[in-house]
């Protein structure tokens, strides 16, 4: 048996942390684009969530990002690093 918990749609993007929050009963994802173009973070998360927030790298949320069907697209500038809350 196996499973995926977490599934990357963009090959730009690369995923950097995945792991539980410091003070919180939720996770962290990280990702970052390493490139000198602006491109999207895309995941599919394989497990209900019922919502994500942009969060700061102090795991700080600032922003509720849109959630469909347990699937995130965030853009990210050149070289910028993003965070995600759910």
């Amino acid at each position: 048996m196996s499973f995926s918990f977490l599934q990357g749609t963009n090959n730009t993007a690369v995923l950097s942390t995945l792991k539980k929050a410091e003070k919180e009963d939720r996770f962290v994802l990280r990702f970052f684009n390493p490139t000198e173009t602006e491109c999207h973070g895309s995941y599919t998360i394989n497990l209900s969530v019922e919502h994500a927030q942009e969060g700061t790298l102090n795991e700080i949320p600032i922003a509720p990002l849109s959630l469909e069907n347990n699937h995130i697209n965030v853009p990210l500038k050149r070289n910028q690093v993003k965070t995600v809350l759910f």
